[in-house]
């Protein structure tokens, strides 16, 4: 391409097409790269990133080809009144908290208690970088082996700083994500780094809250799925799937997901993530009670740091106010028509280029017009005869002289103007 541009590089036309080239080649070797995005469900991040959830989002549409009521996701960018009448939501924090938790808690718990509401609240951990290097390595060509040993060693050692430095995921009295002192691996390709526990209280450090009363207890935490993992004293158990419930929802459900990398792409290509998935759309199913005949929306939303926008709309008619009025019916269709007319207004006072033309224009302080004035005004009263008349009487009355080449002995027949004003200075 570069040798085809040295080429053309006299035809602007040409030198032009070469960088458009240029620069939509460059573009498409950047869509082509290795993608390690952890949180997105849409676009080509969604469906080609590692840590993505474009699968899950897959999942939970294609699963309605067998059972139904039929299942219909979107993306959710903001919490507002359109996405009240959503049947589920899918909470993929890709950092925690946002700045604004307790608001967007305070949407979703009004949200809940409209009864047949389901959260899935997806807890954000590491991703699975290091299960995809870790098959890659054991599976890469030999001459590519070296290279894919090394990333997985860069891996594994941010993965032991990510466990040192791992958090606890609290969301209000609703739960706790408590941080695991390791990364525990369930199969080859999913990994959990938090284990569930429900209303918690406010504790230092990672150990585990005290059991609360009784008569505070108004959440209730099920666990839906386990799988046994080995530890150093033996084999234990670990919840990878638990409900959330509480009075004041009714028949709402949160569903909660321990780890991310349970549900990523590169997860969602092991039989125990896709049955996962299934049972996540059955749970959805379950609690909605929809008829058949209906679809259930289910509504994407990604957070980070930053605060998640939430819109609340004002009790009563909504009322138009300022420019929105140029929206409303039947202001919106007249200026539909003009807009169209000032376009061919506009069309109509383009200039019409051509070639430069000069421009003649008179100044009005040039003296040069007050003498063309004064001429034509001159030859206009008669010409030369009557300028040396004019000559003659300004000579005469104003200096005084009699004789001389312009002056004019007085006659009453050719300057009747010059006998009135000698009669009067006499």
């Amino acid at each position: 391409m570069v040798l085809r541009c040295r080429m053309v590089a006299d035809c602007p036309g040409a030198r032009c097409l070469c960088w458009i080239l240029l620069f939509v080649s460059v573009q498409l070797a950047g869509c082509a790269r290795f993608q390690t995005e952890y949180g997105a469900s849409e676009g080509v991040s969604g469906s080609e990133s590692l840590n993505g959830f474009g699968a899950l989002r897959a999942a939970l549409e294609g699963s309605s080809a067998n059972v139904l009521p039929e299942i219909q996701t979107h993306e959710v960018a903001r919490l507002s009144q359109r996405e009240v009448d959503n049947e589920a939501l899918v909470w993929i924090p890709t950092a925690w908290p946002p700045i604004n938790r307790q608001e967007v808690q305070q949407w979703l718990d009004r949200w809940l208690a409209q009864d047949g509401r389901t959260l899935i609240f997806i807890v954000p951990d590491a991703g699975s970088d290091e299960a995809y290097f870790r098959e890659a390595a054991d599976t890469a060509p030999p001459d590519q082996r070296l290279a894919y040993r090394r990333r997985l060693a860069q891996e594994i050692n941010e993965r032991i700083l990510a466990d040192a430095n791992r958090s606890d995921v609290t969301l209000g009295g609703w739960f706790t994500a408590q941080s695991l002192p390791f990364r525990v691996s369930l199969s080859d390709r999913r990994f959990v780094d938090f284990s569930l526990v429900a209303n918690p209280t406010v504790t230092a450090g990672n150990a585990a809250p005290p059991p609360p009363p009784a008569t505070e207890q108004t959440h209730a935490l099920e666990v839906l799925e386990q799988e046994s993992v080995d530890a150093p004293s033996g084999s234990s158990k670990l919840t990878t799937l638990a409900r959330l419930t509480s009075r004041r929802w009714k028949g709402s459900q949160v569903l909660l997901v321990p780890s991310g990398s349970l549900l990523t792409n590169f997860a969602m290509t092991d039989v125990s993530a896709r049955a996962m998935a299934g049972r996540l759309a059955n749970e959805i199913r379950r609690a909605s009670d929809l008829p058949v005949e209906a679809s259930i929306d289910v509504g994407f939303l990604s957070s980070s740091y930053s605060p998640v926008p939430i819109s609340q709309a004002k009790a009563g008619f909504p009322k138009t106010k300022g420019w929105e009025l140029m929206t409303e019916m039947p202001l919106s269709l007249i200026n539909m028509h003009v807009a169209f007319l000032g376009i061919v207004l506009c069309l109509m006072l383009l200039p019409a280029f051509g070639r430069p033309r000069r421009i003649r224009y008179n100044r009005p302080t040039h003296f040069g017009n007050h003498l063309s004035a004064m001429a034509a005004l001159m030859r206009r009263g008669g010409g030369t005869a009557y300028a040396k008349s004019k000559i003659s009487q300004y000579l005469r009355q104003v200096r005084g002289e009699t004789s001389g080449p312009w002056v004019q002995p007085p006659t009453d027949a050719a300057d009747p103007a010059t006998t009135s004003e000698t009669k009067q200075l006499e």
